[in-house]
């Protein structure tokens, strides 16, 4: 049996708090990263510092992980711990928001095509990610999950703990709602021209 079999086998079980617990959250950070650090980037969108959101991530399981009780798979309860802190960053990010100006763009280096492609390219991204923020956190979730990650409807329903209908409702509001935010968006900067 190798180390990672003993790990994954390890994780499926309630674990003991004591001195062993923290080379269980190494062996954590070790098999999870990867995908907790994927899940931080997709929920909190371009304006995120991963790397940060991560260490809070990590932080939260390392906390908790004497309560974890092995009822559902350890990677939804992961991802159920990331969602929450990447939408408690949301919040707060939100909230001060409201006190201070964002920054507007100082410089444009130069106007080579590849430069316009990257910044349109950029533009883009933050109109999706912009009107992502408008839908509640489930469905946001949803839609990112299956439309960015490319993940199904049952490694969702697994991963968030709901049914598989309950997703596809889900993706299927989220979807329509973030259809009209982006053409909103789109008719709103059109009108500014």
């Amino acid at each position: 049996m190798s180390a990672g079999q003993l790990v994954v086998q390890r994780t499926e079980k309630a674990v003991p708090a004591g001195p062993k617990q923290d080379v269980f959250v190494e062996d954590l950070y070790r098999l999870h990263c990867l995908d907790v650090e994927r899940w931080v980037r997709r929920l909190g969108g371009p304006s995120c510092d991963a790397a940060d959101l991560m260490h809070d991530v990590f932080s939260v399981v390392h906390r908790n992980i004497g309560s974890y009780r092995g009822d559902g798979s350890l990677k939804s309860w992961l991802f159920g711990i990331t969602a929450k802190v990447v939408a408690g960053h949301r919040r707060k990010h939100r909230w001060l928001s409201l006190f201070v100006v964002p920054d507007l763009i100082n410089d444009v280096a130069d106007s080579t095509s590849e430069h316009e492609a990257s910044l349109e390219n950029s533009c883009r991204e933050k109109r999706l990610y912009a009107s992502l923020d408008k839908l509640s956190e489930k469905l946001r979730t949803a839609v990112i999950m299956f439309e960015i990650d490319e993940l199904s409807a049952a490694d969702i329903a697994r991963l968030t703990g709901v049914s598989e209908a309950t997703v596809w409702v889900r993706v299927h509001r989220g979807r329509k709602k973030l259809l009209e935010f982006l053409k909103a968006d789109e008719e709103g900067s059109r009108a500014d021209d």
